[in-house]
């Protein structure tokens, strides 16, 4: 048999071999695929995370705030509205659904949009996409209804006036204004940028 020329994981280019060749060679290269695949989804769900690892130094309740666009949904600049064409990052919604098994951790989605008719848009994503943000723990503010004040203002604000029940509050977030804003109004609570889910 002559040499294979690989040139992705779906096309071989054909140097004078037979269909049972070829078709064994796609045999081998699906069973190649599925068995990277499984060590992928093992390294996330049972290798060491790095945020579970900081989650579990924490005694009592956390109450997890997770941004939605930019940290569980791919973030478009430039088309903020068109929520149901955004693309799911599954590997960051496959650690946070592994988080919350934890039994002391209560997951929460902290999200704005600019215009009210993205609250349902959103909604209907995480139904599809990452329904383990239950939909009484989904916290979408609408700009709009809020005389279009900024985005880190509407966040700051929402974590200042949240009850504090000595659960340890932590919020996740893509946007370094977000994060600074919240630094510097609201001391208590834990901050992360959306990198410390990658591993």
């Amino acid at each position: 048999m002559e040499a294979l020329c690989f040139q992705d994981s779906n096309t071989i280019e054909e140097k004078n071999i037979s269909n049972e060749e070829k078709n064994s060679i796609y045999k081998k290269m699906q069973n190649l695929d599925d068995k990277i695949r499984e060590v992928m989804h093992l390294r996330i769900i049972g290798g060491k995370m790095f945020l579970k690892e900081e989650l579990e130094k924490i005694d009592g309740r956390i109450k997890l705030f997770v941004d939605m666009d930019g940290v569980i949904a791919d973030y478009n600049v430039g088309k903020a509205c068109e929520y149901d064409r955004k693309r799911p990052l599954y590997d960051s919604i496959k650690k946070l659904e592994e988080i919350s098994k934890m039994p002391n951790v209560e997951m929460f989605i902290l999200s704005i949009t600019r215009m009210t008719e993205g609250c349902e848009q959103k909604h209907k994503w995480l139904d599809k996409y990452a329904s383990l943000f239950i939909k009484k723990n989904r916290v979408i503010i609408s700009r709009e209804d809020n005389n279009f004040v900024n985005s880190d203002v509407l966040k700051t604000n929402f974590l200042r006036d949240l009850e504090r029940d000595g659960s340890t509050i932590i919020l996740i977030d893509d946007d370094p204004s977000i994060l600074y804003k919240v630094k510097q109004n609201v001391q208590d609570v834990l901050l992360y940028k959306d990198t410390v889910l990658v591993d």
